[in-house]
């Protein structure tokens, strides 16, 4: 299921990330912390659920 990113996805979001920073240059975790809290409340941000987990 897609569904717009919610404040409690963050941890889960943010280890993933973590787990592939190396494929994106430049990625800095406190600017894509910052980006990724300006996208939710306007509900610019999506993930893909499955079964309770994002992928």
């Amino acid at each position: 299921m897609i569904r717009y990113v919610e404040g409690k996805d963050i941890n889960q979001i943010l280890s993933m990330m973590e787990s592939v920073k190396d494929d994106f240059a430049g990625y800095k975790k406190t600017e894509f912390l910052e980006e990724l809290y300006k996208a939710i409340d306007p509900k610019e941000a999506f993930l893909d659920e499955e079964q309770g987990w994002q992928v």
